[in-house]
C-alpha cells in the first residue's frame, strides 16, 4: 500500500484541489519516470481536514471524491456529517451525477482487496501480549523528555493539580485523559488538591491560592494554549499530549508525548525519583 500526496495543474481554480475526474485506475500518461497504470485501490483520507470540510461538507466532499475517481472515502465525524454522507451519496447515485458502473467497478476493487488482505481476529498469546507491552512500556519510558530545569515535588510536600475535568472526543481525535486518570499519578502524596476546570484555556491564575503548595499544571489536552497562558506560574508542567503545548507556558516541564498507559506509567515512575532520558526530535526551546 501507498499513501502521498499529489499536485496536478488546476482547470476549475473554485476547487481548493483537483475534484475533476481523473481516472486514477487508468494512469498511462508518464507518471514520474515512468508509465504506470494504476489498478489497486483509491482511498481518501479524511473528509473532515479542515479546508475541505470548511468549504464542501461531509456531503459534497464524498461525492466529489468518488466522482473523481476514489473508491472509497474516508467520512470521520459526528453521526450526523456520516450520515449526511450516505444520503449525499444515494442521492448522487439516483440523480446518475455517481455512475452505477463505476461504483461497481470500486466495489469489486474493495472486494478484491479484503480477499487478498483478510480482516480478522489472529493468535496473539499471552506471552506474545506481554512482551510486546513490556517493550512499549519500555519505549515510552525512554522518551520521556524534560523540558527546563523540571523538578519534581517533594514526597511530603503538598501538591495542587491544576487539570481539565474531562477531554471528549471532537470525532477526529481520540478522547483525553480525563481527570480521574490524571490523578493517580500523584498516588505516592498524601496531600493532593485537585483543581478540575471545564475549559482548562480559561484558567486564571491570579485566583489560585498563595498557599505554597508546589502546583502542577497537567495539560491532557490537544489544543495549545492562547496569550494569557503566558501569565501561569507552575511549579511543573506535564504535557501529556501536545508537546508544543511547552511554548505556551513559561515553566518547567515534563514532556510524555502521549498518554497511553505506558506513558503515564513512565511519567509516574518520573515524579517518584525516575529518570527522563528522551531527547527530542527538536530542541522545543528553540521554536
Amino acid at each position: 500500500s501507498a499513501q502521498g500526496h499529489f499536485t496536478f495543474k488546476l482547470d476549475r481554480p473554485q476547487h481548493l484541489g483537483q475534484v475533476r475526474r481523473i481516472h486514477p485506475h487508468g494512469l498511462g500518461q508518464p507518471f514520474g519516470n515512468a508509465n504506470r497504470h494504476y489498478e489497486g485501490v483509491v482511498i481518501t483520507d479524511s473528509l473532515v481536514m479542515k479546508a475541505i470540510h470548511d468549504r464542501y461538507g461531509h456531503h459534497r466532499a464524498a461525492v466529489l471524491a468518488l466522482s473523481a475517481g476514489a473508491d472509497m472515502v474516508m467520512a470521520l465525524g459526528s453521526p450526523t456529517d456520516e450520515l449526511a454522507a450516505l444520503d449525499a451519496m444515494a442521492a448522487a447515485l439516483a440523480s446518475g451525477e455517481l455512475p452505477m458502473a463505476d461504483l461497481l467497478l470500486a466495489r469489486d476493487r474493495l472486494d478484491r482487496l479484503a480477499l487478498q488482505f483478510p480482516a480478522g481476529a489472529g493468535s496473539y498469546e499471552t506471552p506474545v501480549r506481554q512482551a510486546d507491552d513490556a517493550l512499549m512500556h519500555a519505549a515510552w519510558a525512554r522518551g520521556l523528555c524534560a523540558h527546563g530545569a523540571a523538578v519534581r515535588p517533594g514526597p511530603t510536600e503538598p501538591i495542587r493539580v491544576i487539570t481539565q475535568s474531562s477531554v471528549p472526543t471532537d470525532h477526529v481525535s481520540e478522547a483525553g485523559l480525563d481527570a480521574s486518570q490524571v490523578l493517580p499519578l500523584f498516588a505516592a502524596w498524601k496531600d493532593v488538591e485537585l483543581v478540575q476546570l471545564d475549559d482548562l484555556s480559561t484558567l486564571d491564575w491570579n485566583r489560585l491560592p498563595a498557599d505554597g503548595r508546589f502546583t502542577v499544571l497537567a495539560s491532557n489536552t490537544r489544543t495549545r494554549y492562547g496569550e494569557e497562558a503566558r501569565q501561569w506560574q507552575p511549579d511543573l508542567h506535564l504535557v501529556l499530549w501536545n508537546p508544543f503545548q511547552v511554548l505556551d507556558v513559561n515553566a518547567p516541564a515534563l514532556v510524555s508525548w502521549g498518554y497511553a498507559t505506558g506513558a503515564l506509567a513512565a511519567v509516574r515512575h518520573w515524579l517518584e525519583g525516575g529518570e527522563a532520558p528522551g531527547r527530542a526530535p527538536v530542541d522545543l526551546r528553540s521554536l
